[in-house]
């Protein structure tokens, strides 16, 4: 098995990521590899340092330890795709861990379970969002009530993968095989069909439309509803966010960028009908967002307004109106300041962590 933990400039969250890996139950008999892919070289030796911190955990020793340092910084999904291909074992699990996520302590494990079945790609659910205050600190608002951490996994279509909600990388777990190539170098052509989209704004998409590719190359590709992650996010980015979403971009705008892709002619051939609908949904209720989130370029609106107009309802317009709302008051920046001065909701790290091991994925309160 080999865990890929790309990284960029988050010293802080990147120890307690590495933490949540080693805390991880190994699969028996099972080699593990623990590569992280630095992609900004002013932090190699701050990075590699980082993680000679982590020596004295009892798992440690049962990892080989691997650093790729690109030489100059790139594009996300290449740091994160092309380092797969350079070092996976041809059919070994790959699992993508987010630099600022934390790992259940079971997830690895259970990933593997999985994956040694019939199964070229794995989407795992999510339990939540954690705020990282410093390197020892982090906020959540949730409860440790248990839920049923093992359910048996299920065939997943381009019609049902929609009700894992958000796809990201922490979500993912692949088997690097034929249809690993096939299916990354079919999302990467669906990105240049958006050619006349910036390419840093293209790679954020990469993620959704690999899933998408590998339903369209015939792939066996199945799910779990059990928390593989838990997603995590800087204090920084959490108070300056807007509309729910994290600063450099638009919930909205990548909505709508999934709709337009998947009226592109080869999806259309797909069965994505259930898909479509989820999408054009979500994209109408962010719709008022988009047009008022100044960091969406003008241009950019129009064309999409030209190419998939929206029409949203007046439900879908009051939650627009209420993102906005929350936004202009500043209510969320303000309630995390609040809990933060009462260390309300705030946890020591590495005893979230362990916590996680005893109670399971705590259930989300809200954001």
């Amino acid at each position: 098995m080999l865990v890929v933990v790309p990284t960029y400039k988050r010293l802080d969250c990147l120890r307690l990521s590495l933490w949540s890996v080693l805390e991880n139950t190994l699969p028996s008999a099972e080699p593990v590899r623990l590569l992280i892919a630095n992609n900004y070289p002013d932090h190699r030796l701050e990075v590699e340092e980082l993680v000679a911190t982590l020596v004295g955990h009892p798992r440690f020793g049962f990892w080989q330890i691997i650093f790729h340092h690109w030489p100059q910084t790139v594009h996300a999904h290449i740091n994160w795709y092309d380092t797969i291909a350079a070092y996976a074992n041809e059919d070994e699990v790959v699992v993508l861990h987010g630099d600022d996520d934390l790992l259940t302590p079971w997830s690895l494990v259970q990933r593997h379970k999985v994956m040694m079945g019939e199964c070229d790609f794995l989407l795992s659910g999510v339990g939540g969002t954690i705020t990282f205050l410093s390197s020892t600190k982090i906020h959540f608002r949730g409860n440790w009530s248990q839920p049923a951490l093992i359910l048996d996994d299920e065939v997943l279509t381009s019609e049902n993968f929609e009700r894992f909600g958000n796809v990201f990388i922490g979500s993912h777990t692949y088997k690097f095989n034929t249809a690993f190539r096939a299916s990354v170098a079919r999302a990467r052509s669906w990105t240049e069909h958006q050619s006349w989209v910036g390419a840093e704004l293209r790679n954020l998409m990469f993620p959704y439309y690999l899933v998408l590719a590998y339903f369209y190359e015939g792939a066996q590709v199945r799910g779990v509803h059990w928390h593989g992650c838990l997603r995590g996010t800087s204090l920084e980015e959490r108070i300056s966010a807007r509309y729910n979403a994290s600063f450099g971009w638009s919930s909205g705008l990548l909505l709508w960028l999934m709709l337009e892709l998947l009226e592109y002619d080869p999806l259309k051939k797909m069965a994505l009908s259930a898909t479509r609908q989820y999408v054009r949904h979500q994209a109408c209720q962010w719709y008022l967002t988009t047009f008022f989130d100044d960091r969406v370029p003008a241009e950019l609106r129009r064309e999409l307004s030209r190419r998939v107009p929206l029409h949203p309802t007046w439900k879908e317009y009051l939650f627009s109106i209420k993102a906005m709302a929350i936004q202009f008051l500043g209510l969320k920046a303000a309630s995390i300041r609040w809990d933060v001065a009462l260390n309300r909701n705030t946890f020591d790290a590495s005893d979230f962590i362990k916590q996680l091991a005893v109670h399971g994925a705590p259930q989300q309160i809200s954001n």
